[in-house]
């Protein structure tokens, strides 16, 4: 009997999803877009367009430069901009638990803000995925950096010098739910 559920809990049943790049799913998931998961209230946004000078003291911003595998540095280290520009993007402000991602020429790159980033802003070259309370940011960072998902951006990316990712194929991206 002990060998029998063991079995049972090893081998999932999957289930097509629907999507050729992504295959099958465990059949007890779902699969939604991104714009699905994303907190009603806090939609799917790129930052400021033109941030003005780099100041020493104003509001932080986020640029996919700033972004690395460690994630986004201390807003100590990011360049930061004017109360008056900053303002004029609040749409964009970032919250802690919030995924930042390049969607530029360096499109792909995925982190998560800390608290220390809550009311930093992004420049046009990042986008802010504020994921509902119903799903786990977590998952989603790592989800999003997947091979499959980078490789549906790479084929729906536009441009042919500066490939960048827009933000309606990023939201329609099809991801497998648990």
């Amino acid at each position: 009997a002990v060998k029998e559920m063991v079995a049972y809990h090893t081998y999932a049943h999957y289930k097509a999803s629907g999507v050729e790049w992504l295959g099958e799913v465990p059949q007890h998931w779902n699969v939604a877009t991104l714009y699905r998961c994303i907190a009603y209230d806090r939609r799917l946004t790129y930052g400021i367009v033109q941030a003005g000078p780099k100041l020493d003291v104003g509001i932080p911003y986020i640029r996919p430069a700033d972004m690395t595998g460690d994630g986004i540095p201390s807003v100590v280290y990011l360049p930061k901009t004017s109360a008056r520009i900053a303002e004029g993007y609040s749409r964009s402000a970032v919250s802690e638990g919030d995924i930042v991602m390049s969607i530029g020429p360096s499109f792909g790159k995925v982190a998560i803000a800390r608290a220390e980033h809550t009311g930093a802003n992004l420049t046009q070259g990042t986008a802010r995925i504020a994921i509902d309370k119903v799903h786990h940011a977590r998952y989603f960072l790592w989800l999003l950096r997947s091979y499959n998902v980078q490789q549906y951006w790479a084929s729906v990316a536009t441009g042919a010098t500066f490939p960048a990712l827009n933000l309606e194929p990023l939201g329609r991206t099809v991801l497998p739910i648990p």
